[in-house]
């Protein structure tokens, strides 16, 4: 049976067709009410019919204190603030949070649960909840679960992913993001607004326009595109033919690079070893080891700071499976004196002088750190020396882990940068850039996020600066919550593409277009033969 409700407008459409005897007409309505309208709609992409809660009958009393809730058999109003867990009942429960740091319990099978997020940056639904509305101002990242979700953005643009499970994703007023990743079931779309939202596609083998034209059909009044054997995307309500390759952020094709640097982390060797990395900014100054407003001191196991000898401090650490952290920690106070006063120790790499690249593929493989004033950055740097121009690859504030930075900055003061929005950045995640002459262009799990023009003054070899920040005016004073921190990276991997005009390696440069783009070898900064 069709279910309308209140939905009057669809119910006089099918009357007047009715009486005009037209049954066709009115069949047709009621197909397009039940599987197209932004309203009625809540069909997914296999015909399953996904319901919202049912009004409240039923509040619970909140305070501003952190407090513990139970719900009731009834249909319960739940209101979060400030750290609250909210535990549900039997009936169709509506979570009403007021920021992110409350947690929702609900157990299998006890109702249709829905969770209204006014907190600033990203909500991901508990498990055993089915839908999410984004209602705040900067509600910016809606995260489903494994269940068949309904998520909805709000009015001022968000990032949303259903998860696992064949989700009904809803636009919102403002420019939206829809995350669709190999795994999670088959989803639908609806209020897509071309030329405005965004698709975007990670883990499948579509990644031009070409090949998201060869697989889509019109069904009807939606655009069906098949992404692989068992998944596919609906969008409602919009014409194949009006898509364009503006609609869509696609994965980069990885068969188009060829490998030009790697440092798997299996060991890890400084320049005083022989190897690739500085273990600060190599600026020949002041500012080699941290910035005056900042609250870390960079440092290595033979830094010594003020002191006569090496403090020992040993920022790096290496796992048995080749993981490289790089930890900040509080500096004990027999070694303040010797370090500037810094509140922290932590760690930079830097490839200065030992490898850099014009153009290519730029990419690290890393879980970032939680915590209040933590700054890990991924950046790269002219060969030349000076600054700007700069290219931040990844920088993501330790007080809001869900949101990734990604900034170029040139000459005059020019800087121009994008966000994108991604749930558990402390697991591993890619962070990558493809660069050519005429563009920058940022991956996050090799999915499109952001795009730039590439400036002019980027036209010359840059190098790496891989490094975690504390306490600086963007990220914040630590304070007593934050403790230690590490930027774990799995991998750092540069590649050539179709554009690389050259790299250099402790000072040698060698052309990597024509006959020598064929003969390309693998620098490996954890071998000796890295020099």
């Amino acid at each position: 049976m069709i279910r309308f409700g209140n939905d009057y407008q669809t119910w006089a459409r099918v009357a007047l067709a009715l009486l005009a005897g037209a049954a066709l007409t009115a069949a047709v309505v009621l197909y397009r009410a039940e599987r197209s309208g932004p309203v009625t709609s809540r069909f997914n992409a296999v015909g399953v019919e996904l319901p919202y809660s049912k009004s409240v009958d039923s509040w619970i009393v909140n305070s501003p204190a952190k407090e513990t809730q139970h719900g009731t058999s009834l249909k319960d109003q739940f209101h979060g603030v400030g750290g609250d867990v909210l535990i549900g009942g039997q009936g169709d429960d509506t979570y009403t949070l007021w920021d992110t740091g409350n947690l929702v319990v609900e157990s299998p099978g006890e109702g249709v649960d829905t969770v209204e997020s006014y907190g600033n940056g990203a909500t991901v639904l508990a498990d055993n909840v089915e839908n999410l509305t984004l209602k705040g101002d900067r509600s910016n990242y809606a995260g489903g679960n494994a269940l068949d979700n309904i998520i909805t953005a709000g009015d001022t643009g968000a990032t949303l992913d259903g998860g696992g499970g064949n989700d009904v994703l809803v636009g919102g007023r403002g420019p939206d993001i829809f995350q669709i990743r190999a795994g999670n079931g088959s989803d639908a779309i609806i209020d897509f607004t071309q030329g405005t939202d965004k698709v975007r596609l990670g883990g499948y083998t579509i990644d031009s326009f070409d090949k998201v034209r060869a697989t889509m059909r019109q069904v009807g009044a939606d655009t069906v595109i098949r992404l692989d054997k068992t998944e596919k995307l609906i969008l409602r309500g919009v014409s194949a033919k009006t898509l364009t390759a503006g609609d869509f952020q696609l994965p980069i094709d990885m068969s188009k690079l060829r490998l030009s640097f790697t440092d798997e982390f299996s060991t890890l060797r400084l320049r005083a070893q022989g190897g690739i990395w500085i273990p600060n900014l190599a600026e020949g100054g002041m500012t080699d080891h941290g910035h005056v407003d900042e609250q870390q001191v960079y440092v290595d196991a033979g830094y010594a700071g003020s002191a006569t000898n090496p403090l020992g401090i040993n920022p790096f650490a290496v796992s048995p499976d080749g993981v490289l952290s790089i930890i900040a920690a509080p500096i004990e106070k027999a070694n303040a004196a010797a370090l500037g006063r810094a509140a922290y120790s932590s760690g930079l790499l830097s490839s200065k002088t030992g490898f850099s690249q014009q153009y290519g593929y730029f990419e690290i493989r890393a879980a970032l750190p939680k915590g209040q004033g933590f700054l890990p950055e991924f950046w790269l740097m002219p060969a030349t020396g000076g600054w700007p121009p700069e290219i931040d690859v990844m920088e993501s504030l330790g007080r809001d882990p869900g949101m990734v930075y990604m900034t170029m900055h040139d000459i005059g003061g020019v800087r121009k940068g994008s966000a994108a929005y991604f749930d558990h950045t402390e697991r591993m995640h890619t962070y990558g850039l493809n660069w050519t002459k005429e563009k920058l262009t940022w991956y996050v799990d090799e999915m499109e996020v952001a795009q730039q023009p590439a400036p002019a003054t980027f036209r010359q070899e840059f190098y790496v600066n891989i490094n975690l920040a504390i306490g600086n005016p963007w990220a914040g004073k630590v304070d007593s919550s934050t403790g230690i921190g590490a930027f774990k990276i799995d991998y750092l991997r540069v590649y050539a593409n179709a554009e690389t005009v050259s790299r250099s390696v402790h000072g040698v440069k060698t052309p990597l277009t024509g006959a020598s783009a064929q003969r390309l070898s693998v620098v490996s900064a954890s071998r000796s033969d890295a020099r």
